[in-house]
């Protein structure tokens, strides 16, 4: 397993980092974690546009590498946010239509890409805890205490979950 660490933005050096890795090793799965965050001052067109260069556009480059060296069989796991499907005023318009452009992209190109035996999954990631709780403020330690008294299973969902839930996308049995 090799992990790189690219800046998405540059389409030149990402476009080159896609196919060195296929040549050397055709990956069995990729994970794309982009966390994209724009300049505060950027209205919300400015923030999708700039949203879509850095997630976007790497996923369909991606595809692109796959097709022109016709591989199968990998898996590519996106993440993006519950913002995608939730309104929420507090959150910028331009942060929400981003990650709903992912989910459809992702959506998308998973049906187009099935019959050359490439799987598009996309994980929607609402709050959950990232750190150790002693490293969180007071106001966020109440948030996840709210959070954690109304859900399901009492508790907030951690790196571990996520993991599983990737491993599982990554695997032979979510070929559906």
């Amino acid at each position: 397993s090799k992990h790189v660490d690219v800046d998405f933005a540059d389409h030149v050096t990402l476009r080159k980092a896609i196919e060195d890795q296929f040549r050397s090793h055709t990956p069995a799965g990729i994970v794309f974690c982009q966390r994209f965050r724009s300049e505060s001052n950027a209205d919300d067109l400015g923030f999708l546009k700039a949203a879509i260069d850095v997630e976007l556009a790497p996923v369909f480059m991606l595809r692109d590498v796959i097709r022109d060296n016709q591989v199968s069989g990998v898996s590519i796991v996106a993440f993006s946010s519950v913002a995608a499907r939730l309104t929420n005023v507090d959150v910028p318009l331009g942060y929400q239509l981003a990650k709903a452009l992912t989910v459809s992209a992702v959506a998308h190109l998973a049906a187009l890409e099935s019959d050359l035996g490439t799987r598009f999954n996309c994980v929607l990631l609402g709050d959950y805890l990232k750190y150790p709780r002693d490293s969180y403020t007071e106001i966020e330690l109440a948030k996840f205490s709210e959070i954690e008294r109304v859900s399901f299973q009492k508790r907030l969902c951690g790196l571990r979950d996520i993991i599983g839930v990737t491993r599982f996308l990554l695997s032979e049995d979510s070929e559906y």
